[in-house]
């Protein structure tokens, strides 16, 4: 529940706008209903959604912080403690959304935002999509200088990997002040970023190094996962060590640095089953309205599988009370 004293954002949506542009329209329905079934300290909070005849209103908590790009550019690059303290913050919002099989497709430094204390916010879920286990996606969506490889070239993709290389190339960003893969010609950085070419300075701790390594890995099943980078010793805080530089140099052991990661596999209900094995007797109407806005099916097919004894994969994307 938001107190109407505190200071709120609203945005503000010509109904006009929208009906002229179908592309749009989808994308804000599709950011509405992700956002309804997020609550996460890292994730921006959809408070309210109302209408007039001629308007649509998104009001959400006020993160008066500004965006994180933003804070980049004043500071050119950031220390890596520091930088590991947005980070931390960053993946775990996007483990949340990942636990839920939401995925962003859209990740950077503009899309996320800072609260007056620097608390990381994800904003921006027009390009998220929710996928049922097993679900593949081939939209080409997001930056170019953020997307994985698989996206610009056109592949199927599950979207739960590609999530993690933009997370990679954030981190690149905020201890370096700078953009792992960059050209002024839109072919040249495709094809950068396709044999993820890029330069890891040398001046940047190993372990850090080891990390981004792992992240800006071409194949995505080879790519480091979220658990991974949550069990990673940089993230972890842990000191240095210099054999972790030799690891990030050699192309020979490039596989090994993230073939013993555990696999993260976001496709089955193990990781979130737990905590959705109560029946929803009375589900949230607007909750029930972002399931079918999602494509999960009818009003009256979702109630009877919310309210059944065996645990679904619809109720997963339930939020627990």
């Amino acid at each position: 529940m938001w107190k109407r004293a505190n200071l709120v954002a609203i945005k503000v949506i010509r109904k006009e706008f929208l009906e002229r542009k179908e592309s749009l329209k989808k994308k804000m329905q599709r950011e509405i209903a992700v956002m309804k079934l997020c609550d996460h300290p890292h994730v921006l909070r959809l408070l309210e959604v109302f209408e007039t005849n001629t308007h649509l209103f998104l009001v959400t908590e006020y993160a008066d912080g500004g965006e994180l790009f933003d804070y980049l550019v004043k500071r050119g690059s950031l220390e890596p403690d520091e930088a590991r303290h947005f980070f931390r913050q960053i993946i775990e919002g996007v483990d949340y959304c990942h636990q839920r099989y939401i995925v962003h497709r859209d990740l950077k430094p503009e899309n996320l935002l800072l609260d007056k204390e620097h608390r990381i916010k994800i904003a921006d879920f027009g390009m998220a999509s929710m996928l049922p286990p097993g679900s593949m996606l081939e939209t080409s969506c997001g930056s170019p200088h953020y997307a994985a490889p698989e996206i610009i070239s056109g592949e199927m993709y599950s979207g739960f990997e590609s999530d993690v290389w933009s997370c990679g190339v954030i981190l690149y960003a905020l201890v370096t002040g700078k953009l792992p893969f960059d050209d002024d010609n839109l072919q040249r950085l495709l094809q950068k970023v396709r044999c993820g070419l890029y330069h890891l300075p040398s001046y940047l701790p190993p372990q850090l190094r080891s990390l981004i390594h792992c992240m800006l890995t071409v194949d995505p099943k080879r790519r480091i996962t979220v658990d991974g980078i949550k069990a990673h010793p940089w993230f972890l805080g842990k000191n240095d060590k210099s054999s972790e530089l030799d690891r990030v140099e050699s192309p020979v052991n490039e596989a090994s640095s993230t073939a013993t990661e555990t696999k993260r596999v976001p496709r089955t209900l193990e990781p979130a089953a737990p905590l959705y094995r109560e029946p929803v007797l009375d589900p949230d109407p607007s909750i029930l309205q972002s399931l079918v806005d999602l494509g999960w099916g009818d009003p009256e097919s979702l109630r009877t599988i919310l309210g059944s004894e065996q645990p679904s994969l619809e109720r997963v994307f339930y939020p627990p009370t």
